[in-house]
């Protein structure tokens, strides 16, 4: 206080008072105007946000919301070396499809046969899937999204030009995991 009564001695009270307004109003327009300019940031991160998540297909959703279910085969169920798998499904957004795969995996080597992309109708798909070894066998059911078919799409159409099926190894973050059985082979 005596800094205050020094300085207002020297220049007046009335000067002491008009700084500290002129200061506290500076003070506030800069808050004011930060204030201003980070909603206008955070209004077009979300304008931004919305756009790619409705543009780009490779949004993906946790596997609970997909609501992926197998209704046949059922598990363990004796199949022959070639049938269709069918199930439901609650939701599949614009640019995803449904897959099955045939699987085969131990310690950190996996190895992916992706089967056909699913035949959709309402909220019931069906895949045709093929074993060529019989026995106890595991069937995968994925979401797969754009950069999952890029890969998916492009096995099958090397598998068909040169007869080798050489397995998937490893899968884009937008292939989800959403359902699995396993079937007797016969």
């Amino acid at each position: 206080m005596e800094l205050y009564n020094l300085i207002a001695a020297w220049v007046g009270w009335p000067v002491v008072v008009a700084v500290m307004l002129a200061g506290g109003l500076y003070a506030g327009w800069a808050l004011n105007n930060r204030i201003e300019s980070l909603k206008e940031t955070n209004e077009k991160l979300s304008k931004e946000l919305t756009a790619y998540k409705q543009s780009e297909s490779s949004f993906v959703l946790p596997r609970e919301a997909y609501g992926i279910q197998v209704s046949y085969p059922t598990m363990n169920q004796q199949v022959s070396q070639s049938f269709e798998v069918k199930g439901t499904f609650r939701e599949l957004p614009e640019g995803f499809e449904i897959w099955t795969s045939t699987f085969w995996g131990q310690g950190r080597e996996n190895k992916y046969w992706p089967q056909e992309p699913a035949s959709i109708l309402g909220n019931t798909w069906s895949s045709q899937v093929n074993f060529v070894d019989p026995g106890r066998r595991p069937i995968l059911v994925f979401v797969v999204g754009k950069y999952g078919k890029a890969l998916m799409h492009y096995f099958k159409k090397a598998g068909e030009e040169s007869k080798y099926w050489a397995a998937i190894t490893e899968l884009p973050g937008d292939v989800v995991l959403c359902a699995s059985i396993e079937v007797n082979v016969a």
